[in-house]
């Protein structure tokens, strides 16, 4: 029995016991070309490839992320150099002002 022959078999039965439509809709979710159905093992080797993918996703991830922390601490660790300094820089001005202002009084 061919491909074809098989197929209208199934409809006429899948007719017979769920009627026109449901049949219809059956057969039309069916591919033509049986090769075309996933087994088990299409569906593990298919899981095993979306695995290894985000297992290499992580891993760039966790570059990246390491990558940032770095960019973030010595940024910080500069802009607290900057603060320092500028705390540092207006305390003198302001002892500065002080001094002038006990000397002239």
């Amino acid at each position: 029995m061919s491909i074809d022959e098989a197929r209208m078999q199934l409809h006429e039965e899948a007719r017979r016991a769920l009627g026109d439509v449901a049949a219809d809709v059956l057969m039309n979710a069916l591919p033509a070309d049986p090769e075309a159905l996933a087994t088990s093992s299409h569906v593990t080797d298919v899981g095993a490839e979306v695995r290894a993918e985000i297992s290499k996703l992580d891993s760039r991830l966790a570059v990246t992320e390491a990558n940032l922390r770095g960019d973030f601490k010595s940024s910080s660790d500069e802009l607290l150099r900057i603060l320092f300094v500028g705390v540092l820089a207006i305390n003198l001005t302001i002892i500065a002002i002080a001094f002038a202002a006990a000397r002239f009084t």
